[in-house]
């Protein structure tokens, strides 16, 4: 026998165990914050798509916004109460109507239809078919006079056309009327010959 194969064994010292627990140890770690970045990256696509829809539904019910305030100039504003015509009473806020998501002029002394939590006139759409993926696409439309010139860059002759303030939005809300998800609301000023 070859005496230098037969040598005595040494002491072990576990070196290997501790190292392979410190490797898992690490691994575990890169592991589960791996888990938390790929959830949050999950919880920010399902926001960004909530979004992407609720703004697509709010600009629909712009649309139809837009379709209303051209048949109601075409008809003589007659869906508004008194053709839209409003006259408030100067420094106090007075009830401008509206009725079937139409409302007359604004009244200048009160806060904007869109901002007041007691608005309750707005009309739902009718053509949106997303389902509850947008909640409620809804839109009112406001008629803001006559007297504004039809051609933009013609500001002093042919001051006859009309102007409509549309604000559409589109949310979904809870069982006690709580907004959930992406909420989006759009506003456009639209002008009709």
């Amino acid at each position: 026998m070859n005496p230098s194969c037969m040598q005595a064994p040494r002491k072990q010292r576990g070196v290997v165990l501790v190292v392979g627990l410190l490797l898992l140890m690490v691994m575990t770690i890169l592991g589960v914050s791996s888990l938390s970045t790929i959830g949050l990256e999950e919880r920010m696509s399902a926001n960004a798509y909530d979004r992407s829809i609720a703004f697509q539904a709010a600009e629909a019910a712009l649309r139809e916004g837009e379709q209303v305030a051209l048949t109601q100039s075409q008809n003589g504003n007659n869906g508004f109460v008194n053709g839209g015509i409003y006259s408030p009473t100067p420094g106090q806020c007075g009830n401008s109507p509206c009725q079937n998501g139409l409302c007359s002029q604004p009244d200048p002394n009160c806060t904007v239809r869109w901002l007041d939590s007691g608005f309750t006139s707005w009309s739902p759409t009718q053509t949106l078919m997303l389902g509850s993926l947008a909640g409620t696409a809804e839109y009112f439309v406001e008629y803001l006079g006559t007297g504004y010139p039809c051609n933009p860059s013609d500001t002093t002759t042919n001051l006859n056309c009309k102007r409509y303030r549309i604000t559409a939005r589109s949310r979904r809300v809870d069982g006690n009327g709580n907004p959930i998800g992406a909420e989006v609301m759009l506003q456009s000023i639209y002008a009709t010959p």
